[in-house]
Protein backbone atom coordinates (compact mmCIF):
# COMPACT_ATOMS: atom_id res chain seq x y z
CA UNK A 1 0.00 0.00 0.00
CA UNK A 2 1.05 3.09 -0.80
CA UNK A 3 0.08 6.65 0.92
CA UNK A 4 0.22 10.20 -0.94
CA UNK A 5 1.15 13.27 0.46
CA UNK A 6 1.41 16.35 -1.23
CA UNK A 7 1.84 20.45 -1.24
CA UNK A 8 -0.87 21.94 -3.63
CA UNK A 9 -1.72 25.48 -4.44
CA UNK A 10 -2.63 26.96 -1.22
CA UNK A 11 -0.91 25.07 1.25
CA UNK A 12 2.12 26.94 3.27
CA UNK A 13 5.88 25.98 3.36
CA UNK A 14 6.74 28.06 -0.76
CA UNK A 15 5.90 31.77 0.41
CA UNK A 16 3.05 33.66 0.53
CA UNK A 17 1.98 33.82 -2.93
CA UNK A 18 1.62 30.17 -3.15
CA UNK A 19 -0.15 29.77 0.20
CA UNK A 20 -3.12 32.92 -1.40
CA UNK A 21 -2.68 31.96 -5.32
CA UNK A 22 -6.31 29.88 -4.53
CA UNK A 23 -7.90 32.94 -3.02
CA UNK A 24 -11.46 32.63 -4.53
CA UNK A 25 -10.30 29.59 -6.36
CA UNK A 26 -10.63 26.81 -3.79
CA UNK A 27 -10.93 23.69 -5.73
CA UNK A 28 -8.90 25.02 -9.25
CA UNK A 29 -5.51 24.97 -9.26
CA UNK A 30 -4.75 22.86 -5.67
CA UNK A 31 -7.15 20.62 -7.37
CA UNK A 32 -5.37 20.48 -10.55
CA UNK A 33 -2.38 20.10 -8.28
CA UNK A 34 -3.92 17.22 -6.47
CA UNK A 35 -4.65 15.30 -9.75
CA UNK A 36 -1.51 16.00 -11.09
CA UNK A 37 0.14 13.91 -8.02
CA UNK A 38 -2.03 10.98 -8.51
CA UNK A 39 -1.49 10.97 -12.59
CA UNK A 40 2.20 10.61 -11.24
CA UNK A 41 1.94 7.65 -8.94
CA UNK A 42 -0.73 6.35 -11.34
CA UNK A 43 1.66 5.41 -13.43
CA UNK A 44 4.20 3.35 -11.33
CA UNK A 45 4.06 0.02 -12.32
CA UNK A 46 3.53 -1.13 -8.47
CA UNK A 47 0.09 0.43 -8.01
CA UNK A 48 -3.20 -0.25 -9.05
CA UNK A 49 -4.74 2.75 -10.52
CA UNK A 50 -7.96 0.65 -10.27
CA UNK A 51 -7.71 0.39 -6.65
CA UNK A 52 -7.11 3.98 -5.15
CA UNK A 53 -9.00 5.80 -1.76
CA UNK A 54 -8.83 9.48 -0.72
CA UNK A 55 -9.33 11.02 2.70
CA UNK A 56 -9.00 14.07 4.00
CA UNK A 57 -10.15 16.32 6.68
CA UNK A 58 -11.42 19.84 7.13
CA UNK A 59 -9.98 21.83 4.02
CA UNK A 60 -8.67 18.17 3.43
CA UNK A 61 -12.61 16.86 3.82
CA UNK A 62 -13.84 19.84 1.29
CA UNK A 63 -11.31 18.69 -0.84
CA UNK A 64 -12.12 14.84 -1.46
CA UNK A 65 -15.51 16.15 -1.12
CA UNK A 66 -15.10 18.53 -3.78
CA UNK A 67 -12.98 15.33 -5.55
CA UNK A 68 -16.12 13.50 -5.71
CA UNK A 69 -17.90 15.59 -8.12
CA UNK A 70 -14.98 16.18 -10.13
CA UNK A 71 -13.66 12.74 -10.71
CA UNK A 72 -14.58 8.81 -10.40
CA UNK A 73 -11.35 7.60 -10.29
CA UNK A 74 -11.40 6.98 -6.93
CA UNK A 75 -12.95 3.75 -6.04
CA UNK A 76 -13.42 4.70 -2.25
CA UNK A 77 -13.45 8.07 -0.37
CA UNK A 78 -13.37 8.93 3.14
CA UNK A 79 -14.12 12.30 4.46
CA UNK A 80 -13.87 14.23 7.86
CA UNK A 81 -15.13 17.40 8.88
CA UNK A 82 -15.90 18.16 5.31
CA UNK A 83 -17.77 21.45 4.27
CA UNK A 84 -20.39 20.76 1.45
CA UNK A 85 -22.53 24.22 1.31
CA UNK A 86 -19.96 28.20 1.99
CA UNK A 87 -23.25 30.02 2.88
CA UNK A 88 -24.55 26.93 5.58
CA UNK A 89 -20.98 27.07 6.84
CA UNK A 90 -21.01 30.50 7.18
CA UNK A 91 -23.96 30.83 9.45
CA UNK A 92 -23.02 27.36 11.56
CA UNK A 93 -19.18 28.06 11.48
CA UNK A 94 -17.06 29.58 14.36
CA UNK A 95 -14.71 30.88 11.81
CA UNK A 96 -16.34 33.07 9.19
CA UNK A 97 -13.30 35.35 8.61
CA UNK A 98 -12.25 32.69 6.70
CA UNK A 99 -14.57 32.74 4.42
CA UNK A 100 -14.75 36.56 4.39
CA UNK A 101 -10.88 36.74 3.34
CA UNK A 102 -10.48 33.74 1.15
CA UNK A 103 -13.60 34.21 -0.87
CA UNK A 104 -13.67 38.43 -0.90
CA UNK A 105 -16.37 39.22 1.44
CA UNK A 106 -19.73 37.83 3.19
CA UNK A 107 -22.21 35.48 1.30
CA UNK A 108 -24.26 38.46 0.23
CA UNK A 109 -21.37 40.55 -0.94
CA UNK A 110 -20.33 37.45 -3.04
CA UNK A 111 -22.96 34.94 -3.23
CA UNK A 112 -22.29 33.43 -6.81
CA UNK A 113 -18.47 32.60 -5.48
CA UNK A 114 -19.47 30.91 -2.17
CA UNK A 115 -22.10 28.95 -4.53
CA UNK A 116 -19.99 27.86 -7.14
CA UNK A 117 -17.36 26.75 -4.92
CA UNK A 118 -20.00 24.42 -2.92
CA UNK A 119 -20.08 20.84 -3.62
CA UNK A 120 -23.43 20.84 -3.08
CA UNK A 121 -23.98 22.45 -5.87
CA UNK A 122 -22.85 19.44 -7.88
CA UNK A 123 -23.55 16.43 -6.15
CA UNK A 124 -25.83 14.92 -8.74
CA UNK A 125 -21.75 13.64 -10.33
CA UNK A 126 -20.81 11.94 -7.34
CA UNK A 127 -20.60 8.40 -8.39
CA UNK A 128 -17.77 7.13 -5.84
CA UNK A 129 -18.98 5.10 -2.33
CA UNK A 130 -18.24 7.78 0.59
CA UNK A 131 -17.58 7.28 4.56
CA UNK A 132 -18.62 10.79 5.96
CA UNK A 133 -16.87 11.17 9.55
CA UNK A 134 -17.89 14.01 11.88
CA UNK A 135 -17.85 15.32 15.43
CA UNK A 136 -20.68 16.32 17.26
CA UNK A 137 -19.43 19.12 18.63
CA UNK A 138 -17.71 20.45 16.09
CA UNK A 139 -18.14 24.28 15.62
CA UNK A 140 -15.24 24.47 13.10
CA UNK A 141 -17.33 22.14 10.27
CA UNK A 142 -21.02 22.12 11.49
CA UNK A 143 -23.12 18.76 11.40
CA UNK A 144 -25.18 20.17 8.75
CA UNK A 145 -22.39 19.95 6.01
CA UNK A 146 -22.52 16.17 6.76
CA UNK A 147 -26.12 15.57 6.84
CA UNK A 148 -27.09 17.15 3.55
CA UNK A 149 -24.04 15.01 1.99
CA UNK A 150 -25.18 11.77 3.39
CA UNK A 151 -28.65 12.67 2.61
CA UNK A 152 -28.15 13.59 -1.15
CA UNK A 153 -26.04 10.30 -1.82
CA UNK A 154 -28.45 7.91 -0.25
CA UNK A 155 -31.31 9.66 -2.20
CA UNK A 156 -29.04 8.96 -5.58
CA UNK A 157 -28.09 5.27 -4.60
CA UNK A 158 -24.65 6.19 -3.81
CA UNK A 159 -22.71 3.80 -1.21
CA UNK A 160 -22.42 5.86 1.73
CA UNK A 161 -22.22 6.03 5.77
CA UNK A 162 -22.20 8.90 7.95
CA UNK A 163 -20.64 8.72 11.59
CA UNK A 164 -21.13 11.11 14.37
CA UNK A 165 -19.12 10.44 16.82
CA UNK A 166 -20.19 12.04 20.32
CA UNK A 167 -17.95 14.44 23.03
CA UNK A 168 -16.03 15.25 19.98
CA UNK A 169 -14.89 18.50 17.93
CA UNK A 170 -12.92 19.56 15.38
CA UNK A 171 -9.80 17.82 17.04
CA UNK A 172 -10.97 14.28 17.02
CA UNK A 173 -8.35 12.98 14.90
CA UNK A 174 -5.44 13.97 17.03
CA UNK A 175 -7.13 14.25 20.59
CA UNK A 176 -10.47 13.31 22.31
CA UNK A 177 -11.09 9.97 24.31
CA UNK A 178 -8.80 7.14 23.50
CA UNK A 179 -11.67 4.67 22.48
CA UNK A 180 -13.83 7.09 19.72
CA UNK A 181 -9.91 7.28 17.58
CA UNK A 182 -9.68 4.00 18.19
CA UNK A 183 -12.96 3.39 16.53
CA UNK A 184 -12.70 6.28 13.64
CA UNK A 185 -9.14 4.18 12.61
CA UNK A 186 -10.86 1.19 12.64
CA UNK A 187 -13.97 2.43 10.72
CA UNK A 188 -11.59 4.09 8.05
CA UNK A 189 -9.63 0.47 7.90
CA UNK A 190 -12.76 -1.69 7.37
CA UNK A 191 -13.95 1.25 4.83
CA UNK A 192 -10.90 0.94 2.75
CA UNK A 193 -10.92 -2.64 3.06
CA UNK A 194 -14.14 -3.27 1.95
CA UNK A 195 -13.71 -1.47 -1.22
CA UNK A 196 -10.10 -1.17 -1.98
CA UNK A 197 -9.62 -4.83 -1.25
CA UNK A 198 -12.36 -6.71 0.04
CA UNK A 199 -15.62 -8.62 -2.21
CA UNK A 200 -18.46 -6.41 -2.95
CA UNK A 201 -21.15 -8.27 -1.93
CA UNK A 202 -23.13 -6.24 0.22
CA UNK A 203 -25.68 -3.59 -0.01
CA UNK A 204 -23.95 -0.64 2.02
Amino acid sequence: MFVLFTNPRGSSGYGADFTYSTRGRWGMEDYDDLMKAVDIVAARPDVDSTRMGATGGSYGGFMTTWMATKTDRFKAIETDRTITDWTYWYGASDAQGLTEFEFYGKPWDNQALYDTLSPIRYVSNVKTPMLIVQSEEDHRTPMGSAEIWFMSLKKQGVPVELVRYPRSNHDLSRTGEPWLLVDRLGRLRQWFGYWLQGAQTANR
